[in-house]
């Protein structure tokens, strides 16, 4: 099915496209090494990927971010992520 609008939540997609891709490197602009490229490389895939597959020729395209630590899924439903542990600092 071919669609004439796609949706694209960039936080989530960015975030899988990090931790799933491969470690890809660049240098620095300013002369130092090892700028890593690869989660916005594997990013970019994932959009062309979803707009080629699902999308009809000339599709507008969102791209959404959401941020911060509070997001409206957790104010409008008390149990998202409830499950889930805390990670990191």
């Amino acid at each position: 099915m071919r669609y004439d609008a796609i949706l694209i939540d960039a936080r989530n997609a960015l975030h899988r496209a990090f931790h799933a891709g491969s470690v890809l490197t660049t240098d620095r602009p300013d002369g130092r090494q090892n700028l890593d490229i690869g989660g916005v490389y594997q990013f970019l895939r994932i959009l062309i990927s979803t707009v080629e597959t699902y999308a009809v020729p000339r599709p507008f395209v969102c791209v959404c971010w959401e941020g911060g630590e509070t997001s409206r899924r957790r104010e409008m439903w008390d149990l998202y992520k409830a499950g889930r542990t805390v990670h990191g600092p």
